[in-house]
């Protein structure tokens, strides 16, 4: 089926809405114009792809090889699903932050700093020795 990938890619991007209406919801409350704000961004997808088609169609007029087209739109379509991926991790940590003892996940903690679980840095003793002396 051709429009397979497409319903993946609209998977991802539903799971995504609705994990960070959660999240966000859960930190911040509700907030309508971050709901708008979400839904603009993912409209930006339906641009890009659809541009992607449009390049398509000027290739196949001018005679231009259709692998040119194909990997333009194989790359817009990675790139929103990898945006997306990272877009929902960063939100399952908003919904649960012990995941963020993770080290992986913690690659994606977008929370305020202070909000942040953090281990204390070591403390180094450094001797009192006089630094050294520059022979210049």
């Amino acid at each position: 089926m051709i429009w397979e990938p497409l319903l993946w890619l609209l998977l991802l991007v539903i799971v995504d809405f609705i994990t960070g209406l959660i999240g966000h919801t859960m930190r911040e409350g509700f907030s309508s114009s971050k709901v708008r704000e979400g839904l603009a961004h993912k409209f930006t997808y339906v641009i890009a792809l659809t541009l992607c088609l449009i390049l398509e169609k000027i290739m196949e007029y001018y005679e231009l090889p259709m692998v040119y087209a194909g990997v333009l739109y194989s790359l817009t379509y990675v790139w929103i699903a990898i945006t997306e991926t990272g877009s929902i991790l960063e939100n399952l940590v908003l919904i649960n932050p012990d995941l963020a003892d993770n080290s992986f996940m913690r690659i994606f903690d977008r929370r305020e700093q202070a909000d942040q679980i953090t281990q204390p840095l070591p403390r180094i003793e450094l001797d009192e020795e006089e630094p050294p002396k520059c022979n210049g």
